[in-house]
């Protein structure tokens, strides 16, 4: 199972700016059996953005977020409310942040910090991956995990030699 942690509910706010309509888009798999996510989050997230003047467009549980041919097909019930907002908030692992992320064209927020994949990497074998950091920042880097895409693991900054051609 992938062990998630809730992210503080004011840095979850403040990562969305100055967006106003959020979509919320929960994980029903391992994130609902952490007690992390599934319907509760949903319910929690809502009434914390609600109660911080935001506008929740809609809202959708799926079983496995991690499977983005999953993704695409249960959110066209929900194409409306998503081009209505802003951003989405995915309560999920960083695999189902950066699959989500794939397949809306919007800004993505991970509600989640993985602290354990278990050796898993989501339960839909694709390009996505999460090195379980305990500090997601998918948000500010378009869905592409810096950790597990850099050689070296760097969060910030280009490798030695990228000056200069050296």
């Amino acid at each position: 199972m992938i062990l998630t942690e809730k992210k503080p509910i004011e840095e979850l706010i403040n990562s969305l700016g100055n967006d106003k309509k959020i979509f919320i888009l929960a994980c029903n798999g391992c994130p609902e059996s952490a007690k992390t996510g599934g319907e509760a989050a949903v319910s929690e997230i809502r009434q914390a953005l609600e109660k911080a003047g935001k506008d929740v467009t809609g809202e959708a549980v799926i079983d496995l977020i991690c499977n983005k041919v999953l993704v695409s097909t249960r959110l066209l019930r929900h194409r409306s409310a998503l081009e209505k907002s802003d951003s989405v908030i995915v309560i999920s692992c960083g695999i189902g942040v950066q699959a989500t992320s794939l397949v809306v064209e919007k800004a993505t927020h991970p509600a989640l910090n993985t602290i354990s994949l278990g050796g898993f990497q989501g339960l839909w074998p694709s390009e996505e991956r999460c090195q379980q950091c305990g500090d997601c920042v998918l948000d500010s880097t378009g869905g592409v995990c810096p950790v597990t895409f850099c050689a070296k693991s760097l969060m910030n900054g280009p490798c030695g030699g990228a000056k200069d051609e050296k």
